[in-house]
């Protein structure tokens, strides 16, 4: 069987310099790709399409095809396109075709083919599903953004994003097959379609073991600090979240805020009229994840009901329980029940719900709260490694592509 993925993988260092590109989607499909080419060594090809804000947001209007270099040992195909908008979304789902249809014309007749796309935007899912009929070949697309628009756009943005996520609506129906965080995005946009849950992972070569931790006392004499690290947006609940601290009084609390986004105005004013309120903006993920082990009780304030939460899985959430550190997180309905023995809850969503249930996990024994730190961590290190969710995703597309 051959494999080849279209998407928008690019090397992890030059994420800080690309406007736009999510670290999380960036970070999954690095480990999809490296746990994939330790599975079916030999059998898989990887096709780039750059993830660059159109000019004269981004400066660079050529992009030149190459080959790149996403890790020490795997390479990508990274195609060209002018980075002017409209020419670039046509020259993308052209090259992206033209580089899936040599791909097939030059394996053997024999050969099994399986062509995954990244999400279901045109640039990626368009040549998938071209090539894929042209040539008989079965098609997955891995859903890990629904196509719900949360970014603030001016009016030919909101119309392309429309037409976009028409598109792409229309397109989740095209597929053989589905690998989505949630199981509710399979069931809406795929009805019928065959589906693997997968809610995220993590790199067995990432320097995941923890550090010396500092887990402080439960006396109230000593400074307790609770982070939040995301993306700062109604959708993450910040709104909620800085709530919280006009109920809390204690003066020995910190709200530790990482991130950028939306809000990131809402927040800086917040943190000025509170001191408790500490935001320290977008940092290297290593910075934050050091930052993870070191504070007492990490937070997930994501609405329930809001339409990305109930359609995605929170790919934080992973990270933050390889921390080490206690989570609490509100009841999204893509957390399933095996998370829950290594997770604290909000019984509700109002500031008053999360200030009382806050006091209440931080006045734990000191002891308590690290076993449950501890037993989150040594699940997700088990559970949701990447070489564990990819050996899923294998025996996945085997089946399909055997159908």
């Amino acid at each position: 069987m051959k494999v080849l993925f279209i998407w928008n993988v690019i090397p992890d260092e030059e994420i800080t310099v690309v406007k736009g590109h999510s670290v999380a989607g960036n970070r999954m499909q690095l480990g999809i790709l490296k746990g994939l080419t330790r599975h079916i060594p030999g059998s898989v090809s990887s096709l780039t399409i750059y993830p660059i804000a159109s000019y004269p947001k981004e400066k660079h209007i050529f992009i030149k095809e190459k080959q790149l270099n996403v890790t020490k040992h795997i390479t990508t195909h990274q195609i060209s396109f002018i980075n002017i908008f409209f020419i670039k979304q046509l020259m993308q789902i052209i090259n992206g075709f033209l580089y899936g249809f040599r791909w097939a014309r030059l394996l053997s007749k024999n050969d099994k083919k399986i062509i995954i796309c990244y999400n279901a935007m045109s640039m990626t899912a368009l040549p998938t599903i071209w090539v894929s009929k042209l040539f008989k070949c079965k098609s997955v697309c891995i859903l890990a953004d629904p196509p719900i628009d949360i970014q603030k756009r001016g009016k030919l943005g909101r119309l392309v994003y429309k037409i976009d996520s028409i598109i792409s609506k229309r397109n989740l129906k095209a597929f053989d097959g589905i690998v989505t965080l949630n199981e509710e995005a399979a069931e809406l946009y795929a009805p019928g379609t065959p589906y693997l849950i997968i809610d995220g992972g993590f790199s067995l070569d990432e320097d995941f073991r923890s550090k010396e931790k500092i887990l402080l006392s439960t006396d109230d004499s000593k400074t307790k600090r609770i982070m939040f690290a995301g993306t700062l947006a109604d959708h993450n609940g910040i709104r909620n979240l800085l709530a919280v601290f006009t109920l809390i009084k204690n003066t020995n609390y910190r709200l530790i805020i990482y991130g950028s986004g939306p809000l990131e105005d809402y927040v800086k004013k917040a943190s000025k009229e509170d001191q408790r309120i500490i935001y320290m903006g977008m940092k290297p993920n290593k910075e934050v994840k050091i930052a993870q082990q070191n504070v007492d009780l990490l937070i997930n304030p994501r609405p329930v009901n809001d339409m990305m939460s109930r359609l995605t899985f929170p790919s934080k959430l992973i990270e933050y329980m390889l921390s080490g550190t206690p989570v609490i997180t509100t009841r999204l309905n893509g957390i399933t029940e095996d998370y829950y023995p290594y997770l604290y809850f909000f019984d509700e969503e109002t500031p008053e719900a999360f200030a009382q249930k806050i006091t209440e996990v931080l006045g734990l024994d000191q002891e308590e709260r690290r076993k449950k730190g501890i037993a989150a961590r040594e699940y997700v290190i088990k559970n949701k490694n990447w070489d564990v969710q990819c050996r899923k995703i294998v025996e996945f597309i085997f089946k399909e592509g055997s159908h």
